[in-house]
């Protein structure tokens, strides 16, 4: 089940009188919700790949050419632009794209991986072969010269853009990157900020509602510090402690589900594979 902003806010205010509108307004609730919903994804992301996952493609064959692809679909290989196209500013400090296409050669700039992407899961490519799948090994930077590209996929992670190793870059004829005809990367997206704009209380959240109690326990919490500051309701607290010792074990128990939960996918892949 989806949980929504604004339920998660009503559910965390019901915990005590003292934590209504007028004393923990709605943009700092939203704001710490945004804040804990973000680490609490980053602290899952590695039990909760299956569900966060996600696949984008990042280079095609374009005209003959293995190239780099936006989520669109566009041709590029530069940052100037989300298009990879030139960018233009007018007399009016407006900036758009320009006509030209910016160079394209994947072994010389890479292919830019996702902007919003958080956790790097796998990185595999399509071969012209009967669109046979095959693993990109990626190394570090300084590995390169110890790399060879002949019947390999190499490559190595520079400026947040995947370099394919043909070693010696020269001469591609015997390298396997000739065969490739896209390239895929395989990822946990960064999670968005709330907005506290137009009718907020409808985003939804990442999580399924069953990790949300960690969330929900974290609101209380911070809302029983902000009330204890509040005059008139500083009975509130005695409870801080309390609240702050539920939040951490609701988020304890939230990574230890999680953790539970994506075992019955990797036993069901590893018997598939079998």
């Amino acid at each position: 089940m989806t949980t929504t902003v604004g339920a998660l806010m009503v559910r965390a205010r019901a915990h005590h009188p003292s934590f209504g509108e007028e004393v923990v307004p709605a943009w700092s609730l939203l704001s710490k919700l945004s804040l804990e919903h973000r680490q609490l994804i980053r602290d899952m992301a590695e039990h909760l790949k299956s569900r966060l996952g996600e696949g984008r493609q990042i280079a095609a064959v374009i005209a003959n050419s293995l190239v780099g692809i936006d989520s669109g679909g566009a041709p590029y290989a530069t940052s100037t632009s989300d298009d990879g196209y030139d960018v233009i500013e007018d007399v009016a400090g407006f900036a758009y794209t320009g006509p030209n296409l910016l160079a394209t050669d994947p072994f010389q700039d890479g292919f830019p991986m996702p902007d919003d992407s958080m956790k790097v899961l796998a990185i595999y490519a399509t071969l012209q072969s009967q669109g046979e799948l095959h693993p990109i090994h990626v190394f570090n930077l300084d590995d390169t010269a110890y790399l060879s590209g002949v019947a390999q996929l190499h490559a190595i992670m520079s400026g947040w853009r995947l370099k394919p190793v043909t070693n010696p870059p020269l001469n591609q004829s015997g390298t396997l990157w000739n065969a490739v005809t896209a390239v895929t990367v395989l990822y946990i997206p960064e999670p968005p900020r709330f907005q506290d704009l137009g009718v907020w209380e409808t985003q939804p959240l990442l999580l399924p509602d069953l990790y949300c109690d960690a969330l929900e326990m974290g609101l209380v919490a911070f809302c029983a510090r902000v009330a204890a500051t509040t005059e008139g309701h500083e009975r509130v607290a005695p409870l801080i402690q309390v609240f702050e010792q539920e939040a951490q074990v609701a988020r304890q128990r939230a990574i230890q589900q999680a953790r539970f939960d994506e075992k019955p996918v990797r036993v069901h892949q590893a018997r598939r594979n079998r």
